[in-house]
């Protein structure tokens, strides 16, 4: 039997980003928002496998290493209560060209083919149109933009929400 799952991107959707940065590594500015814990409870309560796909190319351009990265998601996981079950990461920049970074769904087919995945009955959420586009691309089923701010006001996501309490109305589909 094929799992089905909810992929994450992982900044801006379930942590914060300090106003001003663009990239967010370090332990002191990991901060999740207060509706990230109950809904990944919830989804992993209805059968969903958390996956976080996560665009990281800060890396590529020697901003912070792997080994921050690693120790960023290994607090993330403890802040989570370890209800992700996996994270996979794009070190690389866009000029790379490779199949991993989103826009691109190469992770997205990683992660499905390790978990045993149906794409078709899961969730992909995220604040970027990328995000969304990943999800089309390797045909995700349910595509959500997140729009903390109601900034996005047009989107090819099969759905928009401003926060993550909304989530809850997908998952029991």
């Amino acid at each position: 039997m094929l799992n089905k799952a909810i992929f994450w991107d992982r900044d801006r959707t379930l942590n914060t980003v300090p106003e001003g940065q663009e990239y967010v590594y370090k332990m002191q500015d990991l901060h999740l928002y207060p509706d990230v814990v109950p809904i990944l409870y919830l989804a992993k309560s209805f059968g969903y496998i958390n996956i976080i796909i996560s665009n990281q190319s800060g890396i590529a351009k020697d901003l912070y290493s792997e080994s921050q990265l690693y120790q960023f998601n290994m607090m993330l996981q403890v802040l989570t209560k370890n209800l992700i079950a996996d994270g996979f990461y794009c070190k690389h920049q866009k000029s790379d060209n490779c199949s991993c970074r989103k826009p691109r769904p190469g992770l997205i087919f990683v992660a499905a083919h390790l978990h045993n995945i149906d794409l078709s009955n899961s969730i992909c959420i995220g604040d970027q149109e990328r995000d969304i586009e990943a999800g089309i691309s390797a045909g995700i089923g349910t595509t959500i933009l997140l729009d903390r701010e109601g900034l996005n006001p047009k989107t090819k996501a099969s759905s928009k929400i401003r926060d993550l309490t909304s989530l809850a109305h997908f998952l029991n589909k």
